[in-house]
């Protein structure tokens, strides 16, 4: 059988999350290989814990209190995508939670919109939050593109399907 083995396939994907983590920020088990390594999930976290202290500061009325709800989900699903699907054994399944964190990020800058729009916050909040996002789904699309790299080159090393026939 021809192609990469699983632990070569890890190892892979380990070099792909690498290119992503310039801060080596140290992690319960020290510097091991780990989401938290990941300048998405960092960048997403950071959003989350801005967004938090924004919603802090509007009025305590019931539509402030929905749309802090919903971007306050929308952010925390960022990072909690990159990280679930950093756990994921397959560079499939990554991918696919790291597009579920990118729409995530575009629900996040929507809800901004709409708080701005109402009146719940300032143009030059709105932008720098958005201007997180826009960040955050540049380096999730790079990735994207990466594992989607990486998973053509699999599908490209495994055996070619036998073909029987029949008499």
């Amino acid at each position: 059988m021809t192609g990469k083995s699983r632990e070569q396939r890890a190892e892979s994907r380990a070099d792909v999350d690498r290119d992503d983590a310039p801060s080596q920020e140290a992690t319960p088990r020290g510097r091991d290989y780990s989401f938290k390594n990941l300048l998405s999930w960092q960048k997403a976290q950071d959003l989350l814990l801005e967004i938090l202290g924004a919603v802090k500061e509007l009025p305590n009325d019931r539509v402030a209190s929905i749309l802090a709800q919903q971007v306050v989900r929308s952010a925390s699903a960022i990072g909690a995508n990159i990280a679930e699907g950093h756990g994921r054994y397959s560079s499939g399944a990554y991918r696919n939670h790291l597009s579920i964190a990118r729409g995530s990020t575009t629900e996040t800058i929507s809800w901004l919109d709409v708080l701005r729009r109402a009146g719940y916050m300032s143009t030059e909040v709105e932008v720098r939050l958005a201007g997180t996002c826009e960040e955050i789904m540049s380096l999730l699309s790079a990735k994207m593109i990466q594992l989607d790299k990486l998973t053509r080159t699999d599908r490209s090393l495994r055996d070619e399907r036998a073909e029987y026939t029949f008499d």
